[in-house]
């Protein structure tokens, strides 16, 4: 004697629609079965997340558009991802970078603390972290022994927008050559202090603070610093020239000091 077994019917779901834990739209898609389910978010991306019944019904399934970074940056659907689940959920390190730089462009508080930010803004390309990632793979690289900045405004002095065309990796040794120091050179050209009624130049070589000589005026004592400052980051650029971007070589090895700097 033979049994039928009646399967129960699966609920369709399709068009069922809830408002995320941001307040994002969401409506379902595709409606498999309780754990298979397509939600589409309601907004000018339209993306579509696999999820479960439960999560949906729940307003826990997450946009990847939403801007919950500084409230400018998002996640975007991609390969690339913010942790690597297979080394304790550390951040990735396209992630690790793409997160300080929106920070530096919309933290406030990073801002109040480092006033040198102030201005500094992120493309709209880059609130993507797709985006960045994938520019971060064709662009960055290692020196031995340092650790790698992104940098805005090397090639392009003055630059104050990260983008993809402006924007360079550097050892952080290489990055300090061109840092300005205002709160510490106080009213005198970049490379002049006065010390009893003469001016003094001086720079900073190799970690090694050194005095270049005591001048009658203003003027002679920046030349002097100039003339110094353009030679040795020639040599730097010169010692490492195999090993950094061509763009960045070019940069450093034309790189012109100005009073202001």
């Amino acid at each position: 004697m033979s049994i039928k077994v009646k399967c129960k019917a699966v609920k369709d779901r399709t068009g069922e629609q809830n408002i995320n834990n941001k307040g994002c739209k969401m409506q379902i898609k595709t409606y498999e079965d309780y754990d298979n389910v397509y939600v589409e978010f309601k907004d000018k991306y339209n993306a579509i997340v696999h999820t479960n019944y439960a999560r949906f019904k729940e307003g826990n399934v997450k946009n990847p558009f939403y801007p919950s970074v500084y409230g400018i940056g998002y996640l975007g659907l991609g390969k690339y991802k913010s942790s690597n689940l297979n080394d304790n959920k550390k951040f990735t390190k396209q992630y690790s970078y793409w997160i300080e730089m929106i920070k530096r462009g919309y933290s406030n508080n990073l801002k109040i603390k480092r006033p040198t930010y102030s201005n500094c803004i992120v493309c709209e390309e880059w609130y993507n972290f797709q985006n960045f990632g994938e520019w971060f793979d064709k662009n960055y690289y290692e020196v031995e022994n340092y650790r790698m900045e992104l940098d805005k405004d090397i090639l392009f002095k003055g630059n104050k927008e990260y983008s993809p065309d402006v924007c360079i990796f550097v050892p952080q040794f290489m990055n300090t050559l061109f840092i300005k120091s205002n709160s510490k050179r106080g009213d005198y050209k970049i490379g002049v202090s006065m010390c009893r009624n003469k001016y003094i130049a001086q720079i900073n070589k190799y970690g090694e603070h050194l005095y270049l000589g005591n001048f009658d005026t203003e003027q002679e004592a920046y030349e002097k610093y100039k003339a110094e400052k353009e030679s040795y980051i020639t040599e730097i650029a010169n010692k490492y020239k195999n090993v950094i971007p061509s763009c960045l070589y070019n940069t450093m090895i034309n790189y012109r000091v100005e009073e202001n700097d």
